[in-house]
């Protein structure tokens, strides 16, 4: 009677599906997806910033089942219950999807051999998104191959990517996860030098995004943690210094501050 009361909680579990479908635990935030669409608040590039483990890769893996066109068939036995399976927007299931995972990215061969794994890991992930969108996409798969293979590098086959979907009819959805490991890893370590080199290979990826966004090509990416963030290192760096600033006068003012006398 005890074990059926217990709630399923998921370890280590983030893909959306199978918490859904197994009657996992799932704290129900799909009532933020209103706020993601709003234009109004200028969210067509959103940043999460939270510790690990709280969840980052599931919220991603739950916008990637609301908004993709190919799991449209699934949405009731995915939201049922949910607060946007009883609110839907106007969004839901209308986006090719891709999502890119910076965490099986290593560097133990160098920033040079990063580079490479970079630009094949990318372009296995572009194939496999025709193959999975074939039946939205015919053919489309052997007209991008010759475009792939003169790309040399991430920057540039993302590029040549988004410049071939411009003419698809269907809106696309970019998720990015754990695009701030390798940076972490590197600042951990101390090693600068390589910490600005593999800043310099994400640089050439990640501003195609958001220059094709800007022309409408895209809804919106998502981005992890980032333990500094350099795509806006000289906003948020002021912000940060100010923040500390005023927490040590706080500090400083609680210290100074004779005691009370006792009546």
């Amino acid at each position: 009677m005890l074990y059926k009361a217990c709630m399923n909680l998921p370890y280590a579990i983030s893909d959306f599906a199978r918490l859904r479908k197994d009657d996992f635990f799932y704290a129900d935030k799909t009532r933020f997806i209103p706020m993601l669409e709003d234009k109004q608040r200028g969210r067509s590039y959103v940043l999460f910033l939270r510790p690990r483990r709280f969840g980052k890769t599931t919220l991603l893996s739950m916008l990637e089942h609301y908004y993709n066109i190919a799991r449209k068939d699934q949405f009731d036995a995915l939201f049922r219950g949910l607060h946007v399976g009883d609110h839907p927007t106007s969004e839901r299931n209308r986006y090719l999807i891709l999502k890119l995972d910076f965490s099986g990215l290593g560097l133990e061969q160098g920033v040079d051999a990063l580079r490479e794994s970079l630009l094949q890991g990318l372009n296995l992930r572009l194939r496999r998104f025709f193959q999975y969108y074939e039946s939205l996409l015919p053919g489309q798969l052997a007209e991008w191959l010759p475009y792939a293979e003169k790309a040399r590098s991430p920057g540039d086959l993302l590029g040549a990517f988004l410049d071939f979907l411009r003419g698809s009819p269907h809106p696309m959805y970019i998720l990015v996860d754990e695009y701030d490991k390798l940076v972490n890893d590197l600042i951990a370590r101390g090693d600068h030098d390589a910490y600005h080199d593999v800043q310099d290979q994400l640089r050439m990826a990640i501003p195609n995004l958001t220059i094709q966004g800007i022309h409408g090509a895209i809804l919106g990416y998502i981005l992890e943690q980032a333990a500094e963030i350099h795509l806006a290192e000289d906003r948020v760096r002021p912000c940060i210094s100010a923040m500390a600033t005023q927490a040590g006068k706080k500090s400083e003012t609680k210290q100074t501050k004779p005691p009370r006398r006792r009546a």
